[in-house]
């Protein structure tokens, strides 16, 4: 399995790594590894019943698995130095990475990938773990409900597995969903105290140069996104910046079909179609129409219209002989930011 990495993103000469030190690196190590911070401790929270809770220590298995990622990427047999060896098996995989990101010989952009991969992969185990105690806590708490009903009913106190749980579990999520928010906040203002020209969302560093429209637009968009049913739509988005920002073809190609799986995810959840195969105006007519309680208005809808009008215009079909008109990366990354503020208002309506 190929692993997205910021160093195949962006090239060792690129912008991004001008302000780049070991020192930035060593900080966002030490906020992964820091008790008081709490992503390491949340690892080692057991959810009881989840696929890993029976592993000893989470966040060892998490390093490995990053560790061994950044290696199949680069073409190395491992991470490890004579001078990295310890004699504790059990934490010899931490010693490693530890002192890999410690290592001043090592290439920063090489550092920095690794801890890309160690962050996504911590955030998507949080968010494997937060969806199931999520979908367990209504479980727990109809038995609770029904042990106390019994015990009130037959004047006796039964054991209630259904209280036992839900006291082991509600605390535990807590702590994986501020672990969560803490690690997206403590990257970013690195990333800025240090005044590299990126940002970090849903388990990927990204080109990011202007603070307004980061605050405003970006970070609200992908905290959206985090929703496991909106899975598909992060996916669209991704491959649009990275399209971009790799002068790759066609970036406004998947961030219309961001907005697309909005639309018909927004209908569906309304019950508005059952028909999921139909185009884009399709779902901008239901969404404006009067029977519908018109959720968008019809300057919205002109405006929604406009939007994928530039879609097809600009590579979407053949054009015979004639050459394909482009965007320019200006013009790309607003269509890209537009189709984030889109897609963040209506999946509030």
């Amino acid at each position: 399995m190929i692993t997205d990495i910021l160093i195949n993103r962006y090239p060792s000469n690129s912008p991004v790594y001008k302000n780049l030190d070991n020192l930035l690196c060593i900080q966002l190590f030490n906020l992964y590894d820091k008790h008081d911070l709490g992503i390491k401790k949340s690892l080692l929270e057991r959810a009881e019943s989840f696929n890993y809770s029976g592993f000893a220590d989470e966040h060892i298995r998490i390093i490995c698995q990053s560790m061994e990622k950044l290696c199949n990427e680069l073409g190395y047999e491992n991470l490890d130095k004579k001078s990295y060896t310890n004699h504790d098996w059990t934490y010899s995989s931490y010693r490693v990475f530890k002192n890999y990101i410690f290592d001043k010989n090592i290439n920063l952009d090489e550092k920095l990938s690794l801890l890309e991969i160690l962050f996504r992969d911590t955030e998507r185990h949080l968010k494997d773990e937060i969806l199931f105690l999520e979908k367990q806590i209504p479980v727990y708490k109809a038995e609770a409900e029904r042990m106390h009903k019994a015990s009130k009913e037959k004047k006796q106190n039964f054991y209630n597995n259904g209280q036992v749980n839900l006291d082991k579990a509600l605390p535990v999520l807590d702590i994986k969903r501020k672990a969560l928010s803490t690690l997206n906040e403590e990257i970013n203002s690195r990333l800025r105290n240090h005044k590299i020209p990126l940002a970090y969302h849903n388990g990927y560093f990204q080109e990011s140069d202007d603070d307004m429209l980061e605050d405003n637009i970006s970070q609200p968009f992908w905290k959206l996104l985090a929703d496991p049913k909106y899975s598909v739509i992060q996916e669209e988005m991704l491959d649009a910046i990275d399209r971009l920002d790799t002068n790759k073809k066609d970036p406004a190609q998947p961030a219309s079909r961001a907005l697309e799986s909005l639309l018909k995810i927004l209908c569906k959840e309304k019950n508005l179609t059952s028909n999921m195969t139909d185009p884009a105006g399709h779902y901008v007519n239901l969404l404006n129409s009067k029977e519908n309680n018109s959720l968008i208005l019809n300057e919205e809808k002109e405006e929604l219209f406009k939007f994928f009008k530039i879609r097809h215009g600009y590579g979407a079909h053949g054009t015979g002989e004639e050459k394909v008109p482009t965007l320019t990366h200006n013009q790309a990354q607003r269509f890209i930011n537009t189709a984030m503020v889109w897609i963040h208002s209506l999946a509030k309506r």
